[in-house]
């Protein structure tokens, strides 16, 4: 039984670490990807918190392979903005709903422009280090915001939504995992 739950657990985390590279590496709109969705189920999914902040590392490191390194001190903060969605599918086990969901992408989708961008203002030569300087570069990340916010929101239902419903068909796969079939009748 408990290879078998480390076999799901592998098959869970390959695919999600698939899916959320496929969608940095993929053509889309500017920060339309997977990520959030994806980290946020591993957190909430994975029994094993150690494990599932690796998934963000992992997809990052990989795709950033693939598409190109940057400012370290840069990257280093993008890399701890995306555990974030980590800790909130954390907070979540046990408490999944529809609500709860959304919220908790919303807030991720929050803190990761509000992070990423403090970065960006402090890293970069392109803002004067004033609070001008920082206002300026919060204002010049909002038009990718709601790519951002869309693609957060779509891949946390997406990822959320798919488990339900596999759930749903299948009882069994949901056995041992935070998100039972009490839990599911209440979100139909």
């Amino acid at each position: 039984m408990k290879n078998r739950s480390l076999a799901k657990d592998a098959a869970v985390i390959s695919i999600l670490v698939i899916l959320a590279i496929a969608s940095r590496l993929l053509p889309h709109a500017p920060g339309f990807v997977a990520v959030t969705g994806a980290t946020m189920f591993a957190g909430w999914y994975l029994r094993r918190g150690s494990v599932a902040y690796l998934v963000p590392l992992v997809v990052l490191s990989l795709s950033d392979i693939i598409l190109g390194f940057y400012q370290p001190l840069l990257m280093s903060v993008v890399y701890m903005a995306a555990v974030a969605p980590v800790f909130a599918g954390r907070l979540l086990r046990g408490n999944a709903t529809p609500l709860r969901l959304v919220t908790s992408a919303l807030c991720c989708s929050v803190l990761s422009l509000l992070v990423i961008n403090f970065g960006v203002w402090l890293t970069s030569a392109w803002y004067p280090k004033t609070a001008t300087g920082l206002l300026d570069c919060y204002v010049a990340a909002l038009p990718f915001f709601k790519y951002r916010l869309a693609g957060d929101l779509s891949s946390v239902t997406a990822f959320f939504g798919v488990y339900a419903l596999l759930t749903y068909r299948w009882p069994n796969l949901a056995a041992d995992r935070p998100f039972g079939r009490r839990k599911l009748a209440a979100i139909r």
